[in-house]
């Protein structure tokens, strides 16, 4: 995003500066702060949300912070947030805004819409060691709306930990926890409880049991369903002596009611010898759920998985079907990952840091797309599986990752339904930071087929700070400035033309738009932006240390589309002596106001006239004895600059410069020589381009001798000109003798259109002049023609093209 200064229109140039009111950045190696408070600041577990879409466009990011933390007794760690609006500006407080705190540690932070433009936050608190699971609601301005303090969840004795929570869809949450208030009995049990949106809890007090089964249980997963309720994964211990660590899972409506009875039965999901770890669930958008996760029940740990229909009934084949069975290392685990394609099935990313990272495209049966095959993401190299995943809004996925202190130090990559890379090969840059490691990286949909992202990042020193940014659709780091794709040249024309195809600005969408119009802009001289043009028609702007002014030349209203095209003009055309290119700027103006703008970076091209002149149409020329006096008609094109003409002693010869007689502004030239000639005449326009040749035979030119021999006149028929043409054309023929001629227009398919001579004529040059209409006085269609020329027994033809009125 640039400065935008009007130039209004006024007796002297009057510039007023505004600022564009918007802060992304398009720098990676900058990137934008999002967080530079004192010691370090990090991102909760990427089983919980740390950054939320606002609905607006912008976004939401909580973290946990130890900017207050410098010793024993010192205050703890605290939960922040910032509020960024779609135009990158960050809406609370620098550094972010307390969310949560105390003198004691608040950790554990994850974040749910409450579908009115806020949020809902959840955190284990150590307020009354050892940490309970409080609440709070948040409006867009940062105010909590619930008791201060936050809502307790659950404040039962022994200590709860890890609070996962998906949004009720109704303005409130749903929240699962571990807890150790029966760790005497059955160990560590799952508690969950509904929050309303007055915050209320409706699940009675310190919440109810999801699974108090024999020994202990550690939630794993948990995963809202679009009819209501969630379901929830967990790794269960009540079978560790004998089949290790194994699945557990049940569906929970929204009333609480579970189909497994009692929570201490649950339903067992995998059960098979060797444990069973990093389980995930995502709903399959028709009232089910996926379940994916790590299984060492073979030697080398695969990935296996599970669906359940909206009954909580399994449909792939007992403890789980087999997802990949060809990893080979014992020493690494997989780290699945599913992510919904948007119609019933999944994406699975899986990876070590011997392979990097892989994915596979599931149907709802479990059977792979693709062909069978996977796809790699990237190297073992690079971050392994300290990633974002999203999907896409297009039947695909996203993926951004650290990339192990590269000269590109995030990338970011997206794939099409066919597992295809839609970005620069190997990741589109997100961060090129110089200094510093990055990690930890999150990321959430701009809901325009985008994302804005965030990480953890030591580039200012030992202790973490986090940066992140928007990248939009196209895979392009920063805010809403279109991007100019190309441009150039209009083939087949006569120049001062060309085309500028453009990328959207990612605000630009169907139902959320932000664009009003986009502004299309080419350089012109400062003198001519003084010369006081219309308020808004000029502008100037600086790029680097170079201020340049522009003069606006198109106007395009946004429909949602990807990209845009117009043809445009430019302030000069190619010739012998180089190609002159012209400067472009593409401006997004918001839809707020007309001083927030979006300015592409500059591009330029250059227009060249494809189209050379017609032909020349000789007129009736004469030769005596040491004189030619030759005649033509007036070629009608806009840039001709003149007439070249050659000579030869031959009827057929190639016009050059061994045979170049004089160039001609006029449609005569007169001759001084001592024998006979044929000549040939071209036209030339501006830019250089030189037409076919038209014969010149002036009469007393045959049968003179040359050389002891006759000259003679070949039978020819010139190109028609103009072609294209539009309502009128010249056709010119040259006999060797007189004779009858017949001359006809006919269409592609042979048949007749009209006559348009039929005579007896003498030996040399004959010129028509033909209105472009059929033998009825009807206009002639756009299309192509064939002019027929027949005289005695030999036959010529000529292509015209006609463009219609």
């Amino acid at each position: 995003m640039r400065m935008r200064i009007l130039l209004l229109a006024a007796l002297c140039l009057v510039f007023r500066a505004t600022p564009s009111q918007a802060a992304w950045t398009t720098n990676t190696m900058l990137n934008v702060p999002v967080c530079q408070a004192a010691n370090s600041q990090s991102f909760a577990s990427p089983n919980q949300q740390n950054m939320l879409a606002d609905g607006s466009g912008g976004f939401y990011v909580v973290w946990v912070d130890q900017r207050f933390i410098s010793g024993f007794g010192a205050q703890g760690y605290e939960i922040y947030g910032q509020h960024f609006n779609y135009l990158g500006n960050p809406l609370w407080s620098a550094d972010g805004a307390l969310l949560a705190g105390g003198t004691t540690d608040q950790t554990e932070s994850s974040i749910v819409t409450d579908g009115a433009g806020g949020f809902i936050l959840s955190w284990s608190d150590a307020r009354t060691a050892p940490p309970d699971i409080y609440a709070q609601r948040f409006n867009a301005s940062g105010a909590a709306l619930w008791t201060a303090g936050g809502v307790p969840i659950c404040v039962a004795s022994a200590g709860q930990s890890l609070p996962m929570m998906v949004a009720d869809g109704s303005g409130g949450a749903y929240i699962v926890w571990n807890d150790l208030r029966n760790n005497a009995t059955t160990g560590q049990d799952l508690y969950m409880q509904r929050v309303n949106g007055s915050g209320g809890v409706q699940w009675g007090t310190d919440g109810t049991l999801l699974s108090n089964g024999p020994s202990s249980q550690i939630i794993s997963s948990i995963a809202a369903d679009p009819t209501g309720g969630f379901w929830a994964v967990w790794q269960d211990y009540r079978n560790v002596a004998g089949t290790g660590v194994d699945l557990y899972m049940n569906r929970v409506y929204s009333n609480g009611y579970m189909p497994a009875q009692p929570p201490s039965s649950a339903l067992a999901m995998c059960t098979a010898t060797g444990g069973q770890f990093d389980a995930r669930v995502i709903s399959d958008g028709l009232g089910g759920a996926y379940f994916t996760w790590a299984d060492s029940r073979a030697a080398v740990t695969q990935v296996y998985g599970q669906r359940y229909n909206v009954s909580a009934t399994a449909m792939w084949v007992a403890d789980g079907a087999p997802l990949v069975s060809n990893l080979t290392s014992a020493f690494y685990t997989p780290s699945p990952r599913p992510i919904s394609d948007g119609a019933g099935g999944l994406f699975l990313i899986y990876g070590t840091p011997v392979i990097g990272e892989r994915a596979i495209h599931l149907l709802p049966t479990g059977s792979r797309l693709w062909g069978g095959a996977e796809i790699n993401l990237y190297s073992s190299n690079s971050g392994y599986s300290d990633n974002a995943l999203l999907a896409d809004g297009r039947g695909g996925f996203e993926v951004v990752w650290p990339d192990g202190g590269q000269a590109i130090r995030i990338r970011a990559q997206r794939y099409d339904a066919n597992g295809a890379p839609q970005w620069p090969a190997g990741g589109a840059p997100v961060c090129t930071a110089i200094s510093g490691g990055q990690s930890s990286v999150t990321a959430v949909s701009d809901g325009a087929q985008g994302f804005f992202t965030g990480w953890g990042d030591t580039r200012n020193g030992l202790a973490s700070d986090l940066f992140g940014g928007h990248v939009d659709r196209g895979g392009r780091f920063g805010g809403g400035e279109p991007s100019i794709a190309s441009v150039r040249d209009i083939p087949n024309d006569q120049g001062g033309k060309l085309r500028l195809n453009f990328n959207a600005s990612y605000l630009d969408q169907l139902g959320n738009n932000r664009i009003y119009y986009y502004n299309i802009y080419r350089q012109v001289p400062g003198a001519l932006a003084q010369a006081a043009g219309p308020a808004g028609a000029y502008r100037a702007t600086r790029f680097g240390a170079q201020t340049y002014f522009w003069e606006s030349v198109a106007t395009i209203y946004p429909k949602g589309f990807d990209g845009y095209s117009a043809v445009i003009t430019t302030t000069g055309d190619s010739t012998g002596l180089g190609n002159p290119r012209t400067l472009y700027m593409v401006e997004a103006t918001d839809v707020q106001s007309s001083f927030i703008v979006y300015d592409s970076q500059p591009d330029s091209g250059y227009s060249v006239d494809n189209l050379p002149p017609a032909a020349p149409a000789p007129l009736p020329s004469q030769y005596s004895t040491g004189l030619a006096r030759l005649h033509w008609s007036r070629n009608h094109e806009a840039d001709l600059a003149g007439y070249r003409l050659y000579r030869s002693t031959s009827p057929a010869f190639a016009a050059n410069a061994a045979n170049f007689v004089a160039a001609v502004a006029d449609t005569g030239f007169a001759d001084a020589t001592s024998q006979p000639y044929y000549y040939e005449l071209t036209a030339v326009d501006s830019h250089g381009n030189e037409s076919p040749v038209a014969a010149l035979t002036p009469q007393g030119v045959l049968g003179v001798g040359d050389g002891g021999g006759a000259v003679t006149l070949a039978l020819a028929l010139a190109r028609p000109a103009p072609s294209p043409a539009s309502s009128h054309t010249r056709i010119a023929c040259t006999l060797p003798r007189a004779m009858r001629l017949e001359l006809t227009l006919h269409d592609t398919a042979g048949r007749l259109v009209r006559h348009i001579a039929a005579e007896d004529a003498a030996a040399g040059t004959h010129t028509y002049e033909v209105s472009l209409r059929d033998g009825t006085g009807r206009a002639l269609a756009p299309g192509i023609y064939l002019v027929r020329l027949a005289a005695g027994a030999d036959v010529r033809t000529q292509r015209l093209v006609v463009l219609g009125d």
